[in-house]
């Protein structure tokens, strides 16, 4: 497998990895959800977007 596909890959799916601020579970966003609130599966509370890569 290429590098460089390996590393794009990666790279996309690093933002949409979001944690919930109450329950403090991981969840994975739609790519279109990545620059809004989603609500979380697992409690209903609000997840906010995140800052952006790091």
């Amino acid at each position: 497998m290429s590098s460089f596909f390996l590393t794009g890959s990666i790279g996309t799916s690093v933002p949409l990895k979001r944690v919930c601020p109450e329950c403090l579970t991981v969840q994975i966003v739609a790519f279109s959800n990545r620059f809004k609130y989603v609500k979380c599966n697992f409690c209903g509370s609000k997840i906010p977007p995140g800052k952006g890569r790091k």
